[in-house]
């Protein structure tokens, strides 16, 4: 994933968690499909422990998550109608150590309001 060649560039904050976006990784299609990474840190040990407590509840391993520190999400944009997908989520430790790497591919959705994608298409979008 080339961490060495990524800009993180604060996107925004909530209570739980700051968003970063890798400022020099967009990329955008003709179609206007735009792809960016996002970085997500938990802002407290309440959210980490949120993410965690997700985590086990959709059924997925927590073995090795005792050093998890942030997730990077690969975003999908669709311009045109207002929609986005998550295509990928890699989870980290201490040290940017890979903890677990998720093919995700969701569905289109809305992008809803006051949210880091609606932000993403603030930036990207014309």
């Amino acid at each position: 994933m080339g961490e060495e060649i990524k800009q993180w560039e604060l996107l925004g904050k909530s209570n739980t968690f700051s968003f970063y976006y890798d400022k020099g990784g967009m990329t955008m299609t003709l179609e206007g499909i735009v792809t960016v990474w996002i970085r997500m840190v938990p802002q407290t040990v309440d959210a980490r422990e949120k993410y965690l407590d997700d985590r086990k509840e959709a059924g997925l391993t927590l073995d090795g998550y005792q050093t998890y520190a942030f997730n990077q999400k690969l975003i999908k944009l669709n311009c045109s109608d207002s929609t986005f997908r998550i295509a990928q989520r890699v989870d980290f430790g201490e040290k940017g150590k890979v903890l677990g790497f998720h093919n995700i591919s969701t569905e289109w959705r809305p992008i809803p309001p006051r949210s880091a994608a609606e932000s993403l298409g603030d930036l990207f979008c014309p």
